[in-house]
């Protein structure tokens, strides 16, 4: 989750569009659902299955929106395969963490080591692959910096695994839906965004099945 899951997204960002590698990342719903269920023994229900497919359908339309510039990278399935692989390894830090919570492992524990070994094997990675690890300081890296490492790791995967917690692998792994719409309307109100139909039925997807899966239902399998 702290290692792999990074170097081999980082890996598929250069060869797959970003919208095409959230598109192979929504596949965390149907691991974490699957793996919970045969690793872990934790039921879920049928809701969370249509959900999870009118999620997925989701964020097809919002790759077909970006047909073009995946059409211009040649190696764009080797990015998507690389892409559902990373997502693979995430999965099996939830699976593993929510077992550790079921050992009373404390969440910041759990977290606190697997970022000290996600880092060390990172490390060992980027040496052997004979990476510059040289940086230029200034003020802006500074502050991205900071944020990425405290908000966008320490609070953000300790909120995450909370999240996992209190609702299940299954139902958790929606945000991964969630934040590529996020993203959008991000870039819609700071970089001018175009919006397309194909796009907004997309969205409205994701939306859709995030609520279907989510709504509460008692029926399990």
């Amino acid at each position: 989750m702290f290692c792999l899951n990074f170097v081999v997204t980082y890996w598929a960002t250069s060869m797959a569009s970003s919208a095409l590698v959230a598109l192979a990342f929504t596949s965390l719903i149907f691991f974490n659902m699957f793996g919970a269920r045969f690793f872990l023994n934790i039921p879920f229900e049928k809701k969370v299955i249509y959900g999870a497919t009118i999620s997925f359908l989701g964020m097809a339309l919002i790759t077909l929106n970006e047909y073009e510039h995946i059409a211009l990278q040649p190696l764009s399935v080797w990015g998507f395969l690389l892409s559902v692989l990373a997502t693979l390894s995430a999965s099996a830090g939830n699976l593993i963490s929510t077992n550790n919570r079921r050992l009373k492992i404390p969440i910041l524990a759990n977290n606190a080591w697997g970022m000290l070994y996600g880092s060390v094997f990172t490390l060992m990675f980027c040496l052997f692959m004979h990476k510059d690890l040289s940086i230029t300081w200034s003020w802006p890296f500074a502050i991205s910096f900071l944020y990425l490492a405290v908000f966008g790791t320490v609070i953000s995967f300790w909120s995450y695994l909370k999240l996992i917690d209190l609702v299940g692998p299954a139902k958790a792994a929606f945000t991964s839906v969630l934040s590529p719409v996020i993203a959008l309307g991000v870039s819609t109100l700071f970089e001018n965004f175009q919006w397309s139909l194909i796009l907004f039925f997309g969205v409205l997807l994701c939306i859709a099945g995030n609520l279907i899966a989510l709504f509460k239902f008692n029926r399990s399998i």
